[in-house]
């Protein structure tokens, strides 16, 4: 059976984010911030509760 193929990854800035670690901290920013805004509007909805200070799905959903 032959050998798989060797590649080489080279990383090349961006005009946006000059290296990868850069472009990741944005991202990491980013989501953080999308994923609290979604879960605060879950809590809101009644999607999700606090139970003894931990973040659970709601036992009952709410009829739509």
């Amino acid at each position: 059976m032959p050998s798989p193929k060797k590649y080489r990854l080279d990383e090349f800035g961006g005009s946006d984010f000059p290296t990868f670690d850069v472009a990741r901290h944005a991202a990491t920013n980013l989501l953080a911030e999308t994923l609290a805004c979604k879960i605060q509007a879950m809590l809101q909805r009644g999607d999700l509760m606090i139970e003894n200070g931990v973040v659970v799905p709601a036992r009952t959903r709410k009829n739509e």
